[in-house]
């Protein structure tokens, strides 16, 4: 579901749209990106008036999966470059030379697009990489719900087994910026709640006083109080530098 969105699509797009030939492989690396399913279950590749496929594609679009063992082969062959087979990036550490009945597996995406030279001037980069940040912005808006959701059991679309159960598999995901998106998200809902007990403080303060100017006034000192008390320290400490 995130490779389907659209502006995952645009994005990806974009990549292929600006890659270079030395890149190779790298284009492909946001769609379908290095996944388990990927090289699980590839597509067959059968010539025009012919029934015998040919050759097999690892895009994880075909509809059998290849036996466990072959898999595993398949990841310990294949690499993402002349050091780093796909086995070393999808599986743990040592699953790969006996396999085993693991409880992890990673997928990895990357969009690579060319921004600038290291030798161009900040005005020249300065563009380029607001657009490129704006379109990863636009990624992060939409993927993020889906991979939270996910994290929480709650996946649109999926038909369980057994009455009640739940969705099997916990995401963990990282990425660039996304700890940012997590916390901003943390900090507006905190906003609020910081808001609504700020209303019935208000609310109580002038049910107590019975004066709204009071009431007000006693928020004001409490929103004052920190700075205050910032600038008694660096007075006393002489020093404009707090420490945690």
């Amino acid at each position: 579901r995130m490779r389907a969105g659209p502006a995952w699509k645009a994005l990806c797009d974009r990549v292929r749209n600006a890659a270079f030939p030395a890149w190779g492989d790298d284009v492909g690396l946001c769609d379908p990106g290095i996944t388990f399913a990927r090289y699980a279950m590839p597509s067959l590749t059968v010539p025009p008036g012919s029934v015998v496929p040919t050759n097999l594609a690892f895009d994880g679009l075909g509809k059998e999966m290849l036996p466990m063992q072959t898999i595993f082969h398949v990841l310990d062959q294949e690499r993402y470059s002349s050091n780093h087979p796909i086995s070393q990036i999808v599986l743990p550490v040592g699953m790969a030379s006996q396999p085993t009945n693991g409880t992890e597996i990673r997928s990895w995406f990357r969009f690579k697009m060319f921004c600038c030279m290291n030798d161009d001037p900040i005005w020249m980069r300065e563009e380029p990489l607001t657009n490129l940040s704006a379109l990863w912005d636009d990624v992060l808006e939409e993927v993020m719900p889906l991979l939270e959701q996910a994290s929480r059991g709650i996946v649109e679309d999926w038909d369980p087994l057994v009455e009640g159960q739940v969705w099997p598999v916990r995401p963990f995901y990282n990425g660039h910026s996304t700890k940012n998106v997590e916390v901003w998200a943390t900090l507006v809902n905190d906003i609020f709640l910081a808001g609504g007990s700020m209303a019935f403080v208000l609310l109580y303060l002038a049910l107590h006083t019975r004066s709204l100017l009071l009431s007000f006034a006693g928020l004001l000192l409490i929103f004052l109080s920190v700075p205050l008390a910032y600038v008694i320290f660096a007075i006393v400490a002489g020093s404009r530098t707090m420490y945690m």
